[in-house]
């Protein structure tokens, strides 16, 4: 062992190294810089916009169609064997280009007196405090959790968990309550579908453990638009999307994103849906606020993500 020479890292090339992150970083700063000019530029255009009555998620669909980015250059004297390589890097600042102009925009709407909130950008109404459920001891649990949030709660029941759903979708009631997943996270199969098919959103979700306590079972409050609560300190704050496979913006380029914003993942789950007739696999994405604000990741998901649902906006899943 004494004979066989120990492999040692060249110090120039790891020096080198650190000077180049240096001079990346100055080509980064550069980046911000003209996005700052960009997002300055579209924060006026969008105001203006505003001042005329178009609200802010209508706006931000028109600056969507004004916004490209160019695919990555290569040098003239860039060896083949590292195009791809260099291909990817480009890509991935191609992503945060167009994170830090969705953040940007936003900061510059909010420094000029606009008070763009997550509620823009996810339809919330205020429905009328009726409730359906089918009934059955877990779901009164559920229901006698759901409602303390109301001030006039009312009650009937339903046949099924489709005509609970359809008593929502037709502005019958305002909520309904269904079972949303079993112990360890898994999603009761057939519910997504339904849900899918009313385009009924997560407005709540709790826990129920039934009267032996070992139940450890959730139940999720549907309604046909989110309800935005006030944010509190002591809340984690969950934001459920549903993505196609999409290969210009990928889940691992989305959560690239989504950790930038300084929002972490909480669950990603794959769901089979059929909706007339036609089945569909999407990815379930639930993210976790970790007190910071789903704002600026709502702009980047309006600008520049085609294939992507909102279906859920609650808190303190634990």
């Amino acid at each position: 062992m004494n004979d066989i020479e120990v492999f040692e890292p060249f110090d120039a090339s790891f020096s080198n190294l650190g000077k180049i992150s240096v001079s990346q970083g100055e080509a980064f700063e550069m980046h911000i810089c003209e996005l700052a000019l960009i997002a300055d530029c579209l924060s006026k255009k969008a105001s203006g916009l505003l001042d005329e009555g178009i609200n802010i998620y209508e706006v931000f669909a028109m600056i969507s169609e004004s916004v490209s980015f160019d695919a990555p250059g290569f040098a003239e004297d860039t060896l083949p064997e590292n195009r791809d390589a260099i291909g990817y890097f480009m890509s991935n600042v191609s992503l945060l280009d167009k994170a830090m102009l969705s953040k940007l925009l936003i900061d510059k709407l909010r420094d000029s007196g606009r008070a763009v909130s997550e509620s823009d950008f996810l339809e919330s109404l205020h429905p009328q405090e009726t409730f359906t459920y089918v009934k059955n001891a877990l779901a009164d649990e559920a229901y006698d959790v759901f409602s303390q949030d109301f001030s006039d709660p009312r009650l009937s029941y339903a046949q099924s968990f489709k005509d609970a759903c359809r008593m929502v979708a037709e502005g019958d009631v305002g909520y309904c309550i269904l079972p949303f997943e079993e112990r360890g996270g898994i999603r009761i199969p057939g519910i997504a579908s339904i849900i899918a098919s009313f385009d009924l959103k997560i407005v709540s979700v709790t826990p129920v453990f039934g009267f032996e306590g070992n139940a450890d079972v959730k139940y999720a409050l549907f309604s046909r638009t989110f309800k935005i609560s006030e944010h509190k300190p002591e809340d984690d704050r969950y934001l459920e999307i549903l993505t196609s496979f999409d290969e210009s913006l990928t889940v691992a380029k989305l959560l690239c994103v989504a950790e930038l914003f300084g929002i972490s993942v909480y669950r990603i789950n794959t769901i089979d849906t059929v909706i007339d007739g036609e089945e569909t696999t999407s990815f379930s994405i639930v993210l976790r606020d970790d007190g910071n604000d789903f704002t600026p990741f709502l702009a980047f998901l309006s600008l520049f993500a085609e294939e992507y649902t909102p279906v859920g906006f609650y808190t303190n899943l634990e």
